[in-house]
């Protein structure tokens, strides 16, 4: 299950509301109906999308084929140009009817996951892409992260509680609620009033010796949640993660001067149930465990497919690509 997401946690080892709004969406779309989901339909128009939103990222893309090549698992292109395996858009569209099946049944019951939930879940996500997450378009990561708070509540609790531990220990640094990032931008002028670049390396070094040393002032203090932070660039976010509160890196040059860039706090998201079961999730998805907790939701339900994208296999929940990794399929990259 979850062949898309599996694929590449392997080689890795918005919110709620999104997977509604694509329904809503879907409603006014005259395209085909590339499947149904206890009548609910997904367009060809969602899947293309999707498909495209997975596939802009290259780097994730090139992964995956590297690990084809080498294993025979799904690759991503076709063997004619521009053209998807059937498997990859086989295993995208089984995920979104995965996907789709369990927000009807929390919707139905009145548990769809939280802010709480959701912020677990993107910790998680951040931490098994590493630095293919930021290559993403955010409308990939918002629906990415609202799909697996969700199935992370119709997970049971976890019992393997000492592993988790140590997984959140070993990735804390994605687990805050809130981090207040301060930058101070440092230009010293000569006395004719141009830059001086070397006086302003040396101010700003002085300014992160003396952080380093307590002495917390100047420049402007932005705190951020974990999506928020993703919003400001992966250059901030890589530096900001790797700063431990209280710490300043080293400066960057830009065209006024340079920037220092300092964590004033970061408020960890604490090692709770929510926490426990985002990660075991993560986990175990990485693993390519099987999960009983998917099947029993996602199997009672009325699935059909467009022959094209191959037959829905209810033992598995999941679609059987029409062929093996040929071009049969008609979308373009």
């Amino acid at each position: 299950m979850h062949s898309r997401r599996l694929a590449a946690r392997r080689l890795l080892a918005g919110g709620a509301g999104a997977l509604a709004v694509t329904l809503v969406a879907g409603a006014c779309d005259t395209s085909p109906v590339a499947a149904s989901v206890n009548g609910a339909q997904i367009k060809e128009t969602a899947l293309n999308l999707e498909l495209r939103l997975q596939t802009s990222n290259k780097a994730y893309v090139a992964s995956i084929d590297r690990a084809a090549t080498s294993n025979n698992s799904i690759s991503v292109v076709g063997d004619a140009p521009g053209t998807y395996s059937t498997r990859f858009a086989a295993g995208v569209l089984s995920t979104m009817i995965q996907a789709l099946a369990v927000h009807q049944r929390l919707a139905a019951t009145g548990r769809l996951p939280g802010a709480e939930q959701l912020a677990a879940a993107r910790a998680v996500d951040e931490a098994l892409f590493g630095s293919l997450w930021l290559s993403f378009p955010q409308a990939f990561r918002d629906t990415q992260v609202a799909q697996d708070a969700e199935h992370a509540v119709i997970e049971p609790a976890p019992t393997n509680i000492a592993m988790l531990r140590n997984a959140y220990q070993s990735v804390s640094k994605y687990f805050f609620s809130q981090v207040c990032v301060r930058s101070i931008s440092v230009a010293v002028r000569s006395s004719g009033g141009s830059l001086d670049r070397a006086a302003s390396f040396t101010t700003a070094n002085r300014i992160v010796r003396r952080y380093d040393l307590g002495q917390r002032s100047g420049g402007a203090v932005t705190c951020y949640t974990g999506a928020g932070l993703e919003l400001q660039g992966a250059s901030l976010f890589d530096q900001v993660l790797a700063l431990a509160p209280g710490t300043a890196a080293a400066p960057q040059a830009t065209s006024f001067g340079y920037q220092v860039v300092a964590v004033d706090s970061r408020r960890p998201m604490a090692f709770d149930a929510v926490v426990q079961k985002a990660l075991a999730l993560g986990i175990a998805q990485a693993q390519g465990a099987a999960d009983p907790a998917l099947a029993a939701v996602v199997g009672p339900a009325h699935v059909t497919v467009d022959p094209a994208y191959g037959t829905w296999d209810p033992s598995t929940a999941s679609i059987s690509a029409p062929s093996p990794l040929g071009a049969n399929s008609s979308n373009n990259p």
